[in-house]
């Protein structure tokens, strides 16, 4: 009998036999309990420029958002391009292929330009780093099958309300197609520890995707490339309503006098 724990994607993919009927109906039902929402909260009339709500605003609603440091930002980008390179091959020199693939694809960021200001210490320090959220990660994502069609940094943008309020995601790494049957699984990848607050930024991507496609997905996960935890959240109706309130809520907050 095969007794080994399952990988990351598996328990993220789960079995080709519980897969439910995909949810086609709740994508309505919250744009419109959005907009009524949105309307009470910011108002109906058309912004000059839109109110944007961003998952990792949900972590902390109602506190202030500490500025993290150029080490904590940069080891962040550097770990959201190292899934993207390991949802396609392994990663020789998770520290050199990473630097060099966020330069190609971000040549204008300006974190690049702090990074290069780093002195000896940090970078070392960062180099390590990064190594060893790479070989969490490396562990994390064996046996992800192309068959399953992995997307990464799945960027969406949706709006709701005639106000102007304008959700923004990105989705680390994504799963599976829409069909009959519901399989489309989210991955969000943290270097943090998980808390609590990290059920309402699963629960946002799994609303933005609904939005976005008109199908609500089938899971929506955070992992940590820190600690190797997993949370997997199932994707409903209650779920999806729940994610609603919670940006609802967020919006209350920014708006609040």
């Amino acid at each position: 009998m095969n007794t080994a724990p399952l990988t990351v994607i598996e328990r993220l993919r789960g079995g080709a036999n519980d897969r439910p009927p995909a949810d086609a109906a709740s994508a309505a039902r919250l744009r419109a309990t959005l907009a009524d929402g949105v309307a009470r909260a910011v108002g109906d009339h058309h912004r000059d420029e839109p109110l944007i709500v961003r998952a990792g605003q949900l972590r902390r609603i109602g506190a202030n958002a500490g500025t993290a440091s150029i080490l904590g930002r940069a080891r962040g980008a550097l770990v959201s391009v190292l899934v993207r390179l390991l949802s396609v091959d392994a990663v020789a020199d998770p520290w050199g292929d990473a630097l060099a693939a966020w330069r190609a694809s971000s040549p204008d960021d300006p974190l690049l330009e702090a990074l290069a200001h780093l002195d000896d210490d940090e970078r070392a320090r960062l180099r390590a780093d990064v190594r060893a959220h790479a070989a969490t990660l490396g562990h994390a994502l064996v046996g992800l099958d192309p068959r399953w069609l992995p997307r990464s940094g799945v960027r969406a943008r949706v709006t709701v309300g005639p106000s102007r309020v304008e959700l923004h995601d990105t989705i680390d790494l994504m799963i599976g197609v829409n069909g009959a049957l519901a399989s489309i699984c989210l991955l969000d990848v943290t270097t943090a520890a998980l808390s609590a607050d990290d059920d309402r930024v699963a629960r946002y991507h799994a609303l933005v995707q609904t939005l976005r496609t008109s199908r609500a997905p089938r899971r929506s996960a955070i992992f940590s490339s820190a600690t190797g935890e997993l949370r997997v959240l199932d994707v409903d109706h209650d779920l999806l309503a729940r994610a609603a309130r919670d940006v609802l809520v967020l919006l209350g907050h920014r708006v609040a006098p």
